[in-house]
């Protein structure tokens, strides 16, 4: 079965796997893009990406004069932004229901 995902989402899952195993515990430093690029065979790009969308998920930060640093393993992490959104939105349909209902027992 091929891997429909894009190579960005390969990477940050690659990267994810190595972080949940235990190979960058949460202090350790993490590759620099460039060594990623080298040792990878990717874009500038492709590896920013990955590492935004780690970043975005609360696993690993830039830190000024450190580089990037893991933070969180995968289970220790906060929602991504994704997953607040998803479950705001959903909040907010259960909170519509809620008060058409109660519209409807009014009427």
């Amino acid at each position: 079965m091929a891997d429909d995902r894009y190579e960005w989402q390969r990477l940050a899952s690659r990267i994810r796997r190595r972080i949940a195993d235990g190979e960058w515990a949460v202090g350790a430093r993490i590759p620099t893009v460039r060594s990623f690029v080298e040792s990878e065979k990717l874009s500038d790009n492709t590896v920013t990406k990955a590492l935004a969308a780690l970043a975005d998920e609360g696993l690993i930060e830039g830190r000024v004069g450190m580089g990037t640093v893991v933070i969180a393993t995968p289970e220790s992490a906060p929602p991504s932004t994704e997953q607040q959104l998803a479950e705001a939105l959903q909040q907010l349909a259960d909170h519509e229901a809620r008060l058409r209902a109660l519209e409807q027992d009014r009427d």
